[in-house]
């Protein structure tokens, strides 16, 4: 179980490393939000641009890439 979160984990920051705009504290902060790379893909942009330190360009980037 301790691997297989590791490579989950692994998994979900390699998606959004590929976004533009999207550092490691916006990549955390998004995580905390919504738990999983597949509830941000879920989000409108309205709901990302509410987690702390998300901008409308960096939420529109996540759309466009995820």
């Amino acid at each position: 179980t301790y691997h297989r979160d590791l490579r989950s984990q692994a998994s979900v920051s390699s998606q959004l490393e590929k976004v533009p705009g999207i550092g490691s504290k916006r990549r955390l902060a998004l995580l905390k939000a919504f738990g999983s790379v597949d509830a941000i893909r879920a989000a409108s942009v309205d709901e990302l641009v509410a987690v702390p330190g998300m901008s409308r360009a960096a939420a529109e980037a996540i759309k466009e890439n995820l």
